[in-house]
């Protein structure tokens, strides 16, 4: 082992070979380990250190150097390719060595450890407890103690090994990194490109044989945390940062096999870059996929049980691995399988957008990958909030936009296609308007999408709608009829873009069965029919007939806001054509309309009182249009209505009109119940100065009591006061 410079410093080595002959007779000579493993991890990190650390402060010059500028530039192109391939040799040796040293330590179990009988004792205490008559209790305690020091032994060792595996990691990531960049590949000569790929080879095994210890050490991290001898969890630490390491050095070797160059600064080199990487994988017979094996369902654990955005990332960014496995063989594949279908239910993934776009990607892998995806998704609607439908929802969109073929069939029949029978056929309605979030978040929400998305989301609603929606609508069952009627409306218009007769013709059917539904026999049918009418009026009046539009605002505002039968109808038809106030070009049909529906302030339904207040305020917002409710029904309102919510919005609408010196002491004449939430609305001392400046104190004090009980809300409110 050669003397290095102290750990941290970028000083030059106080030696005369270069830091890479260092590091080669370092792991030369390392092939049987020494009894002092922290001496050796130590002196390896020092040139590691020194071969990454900045020319600028040593002198050397970094340009033909096969890692980090391991060689120096006096060295040949022959002898520094020589040099690199034997280094890469001898690091692939020393990993095997690594590794076979730490089973061997770590394949013995707390049981083994109970057989130090026949150990001696470094302290000698065996030969002192002989003579001291103690017996069996001294002999326990000698035992004990010799199992303790044997247990702290190897845990050191093992502590040592791993972080001599980090060091090695580390050290080959880096070397990748550099042999496989672009940004100086000058030409070679055929015995540098054979030491080359000689050097290549030894590292990619060396990088394998690390990869293969992947998920037990894993396994094995979490074993230690739980272990009580660990204390500090040094072990668990180091076992868990070389788990990472050696997945970051995986991906680094997949990420040149697979994707552009990140290091490069432009889109040539990069372009450029990716193909030298890959020529030089291809000529030394190197097959990436072997690093996924275990790399890629470890990304998935950390992801699923961490849920940091940025394990989900790294696992996004080996999606294309997925393409290599073999879904066909179920024992090799089930480990990985069960994680993908954790994930496709993951709140980790589904919040992140690289997330979703990993899951989409999951599900175009395997056909019946996919339909195992939509099996788990399927089972989680029922329980799932708004935003997990909507995650869901985008998961699907993303699959279907980039599927073709097969792949595209499958989705849209088995997936898309049971969404829909779901939404339709459901027997629990709340289950049903779930499944149809889900639709709108997968297709009908990019139905108005720029570029062809559109037009590709219109075919195939088209497609897969036409032949169930229209016959549902008129089903035997009211529910059925409820849920199609909802999927109309999300779906709305439904369009045949290449024909124009059967553009018209499947929205005159699509309005045809809207018009059918409002005059359902089912209440909560004609309900939901109306408010869906009126959404599909405020959203697209430009599109329909005059002729039919005028048709269907006469049947909201005159028929279904007068359902004698239903208050849910009337309170549904005053909600729609509040909905309508909202489309400006609606407003000089809704001001012929809506006249009548002002009566609805004396219903008896507090739900319809409630929908015909609300209307009336947003009408007498909008200039121009014409008083739904005339002042004397909102006075009446005001006096004897019971709900505190129609009382406080009519107030509210009134309050600045009557509440004036010239409107105050005629209201109190006739309307004097009225009066009375008007100032109760605006408190009692404002109230009470409001009364003293208007109608006199002589006036105040014959109120039954005082001004206080007057005002409050539990004085009667009949006979208030006498004038």
């Amino acid at each position: 082992v050669v003397a290095m410079a102290p750990m941290g410093k970028k000083s030059s080595p106080k030696v005369s070979q270069s830091p890479t002959e260092q590091l080669l007779g370092l792991l030369s000579s390392s092939a049987n380990l020494p009894d002092d493993l922290s001496e050796l991890s130590t002196s390896l990190y020092s040139i590691r250190s020194f071969m990454a650390s900045s020319s600028t402060s040593t002198g050397v010059d970094f340009s033909d150097m096969p890692y980090s500028g391991a060689l120096s530039s006096s060295s040949s192109s022959s002898s520094a390719g020589s040099l690199a391939a034997s280094l890469a040799s001898a690091l692939d040796t020393f990993v095997a060595s690594l590794i076979l040293n730490l089973r061997n330590v770590g394949g013995g179990t707390d049981d083994d450890d109970d057989s130090g009988d026949g150990e001696e004792n470094p302290n000698g205490l065996e030969q002192r407890a002989g003579g001291g008559g103690g017996g069996d209790d001294d002999d326990a305690v000698l035992q004990a103690y010799a199992e303790k020091k044997t247990r702290e032994e190897k845990l050191s060792k093992l502590v040592s090994l791993t972080n001599l595996l980090r060091e090695c990691a580390a050290m080959a990531h880096a070397w990748t990194l550099e042999m496989l960049s672009p940004e100086s590949a000058p030409a070679k000569s055929a015995s540098a490109a054979s030491q080359e790929r000689q050097a290549c080879t030894s590292l990619f095994n060396a990088s394998r044989r690390m990869h293969d210890l992947l998920l037990a050490l894993a396994q094995e991290a979490a074993t230690s945390a739980a272990n009580e001898h660990d204390e500090q969890g040094e072990l668990a630490n180091a076992q868990a940062s070389l788990a990472d390491d050696v997945a970051r050095l995986c991906e680094a070797w997949f990420a040149f096999h697979v994707a552009p160059d990140a290091h490069a600064t432009n889109t040539s080199t990069r372009n450029a870059g990716r193909r030298a990487a890959q020529d030089v994988l291809d000529a030394c017979g190197i097959v990436v996929a072997e690093l996924t094996t275990q790399c890629l369902p470890f990304l998935l654990i950390r992801a699923l049980c961490g849920g940091r955005p940025t394990d989900v990332k790294r696992a996004f960014a080996m999606r294309d691995s997925l393409t290599v496995l073999d879904f066909d063989d179920e024992e090799s594949i089930a480990m990985t399988k069960e994680l993908l279908l954790r994930c496709s239910v993951s709140a980790s993934f589904l919040r992140s957008n690289e997330g979703r776009k990993f899951l989409s990607h999951v599900m175009l892998v395997d056909v019946e990958m996919m339909k195992e995806v939509y099996a788990c998704v399927k089972a989680q609607i029922p329980n799932a909030s708004s935003a997990e439908l909507g995650w869901y929802g985008d998961v699907m969109f993303r699959a279907w936009r980039t599927s073709s073929g097969a792949d595209l069939l499958t989705l849209e029949s088995w997936v898309f296609g049971d969404l829909l029978d779901c939404a339709v056929l459901t027997a629990d309605v709340k289950v049903a308007a779930k499944a149809l979030q889900v639709l709108d978040a997968a297709l009908h929400k990019h139905k108005l999408a720029s570029s062809g998305i559109g037009k590709a989301v219109d075919e195939t609603l088209h497609r897969l709608y036409e032949p169930v929606v229209f016959g549902s609508a008129t089903a035997a069952n009211a529910s059925v009829r409820l849920n199609a009627c909802r999927v109309m409306v999300s779906s709305f218009p439904l369009r045949v873009l290449d024909d124009a007769d059967a553009d018209a013709q499947i929205l005159q059917q699509q309005l045809h069965a809207m018009a059918k539904l409002m005059a359902d026999g089912c209440p909560q049918v004609r309900a939901e029919a109306c408010r869906g009418c009126a959404r599909m009026l405020e959203k697209f009046w430009e599109l329909l007939p005059a002729r039919v539009v005028g048709v269907l605002v006469g049947r909201i505002a005159d028929d279904l806001s007068a359902d004698a039968a239903s208050p849910l109808v009337r309170s549904a038809a005053l909600e729609g054509l509040k909905v309508l106030l909202g489309q400006p070009l609606a407003h000089a049909v809704l001001g012929r309309a809506i006249g009548s529906v002002g009566v609805a302030l004396g219903d008896a339904s507090r739900g319809v009182r409630r929908a015909c207040v609300d209307l009336v305020v947003a009408a007498r917002q909008i200039r121009g249009m014409p008083d739904i409710a005339t002042d004397v029904q909102l006075l009446e309102s005001l006096a004897t209505d019971p709900d505190e919510h129609v009382r406080r919005k009519v107030g509210e609408l009134l309050r600045t009109q009557l509440l004036r010196p010239d409107k105050l002491s005629d209201l109190l004449r006739r309307q004097p119940g009225a009066a009375v939430e008007l100032l109760r609305g605006i408190g009692f001392d404002a109230a009470r100065e409001l009364l003293l400046d208007e109608v006199g104190e002589d006036v105040v004090v014959k109120v039954d009591g005082s001004v206080e009980a007057w005002l409050r809300k539990d004085a009667p409110q009949a006979q208030p006061l006498s004038c």
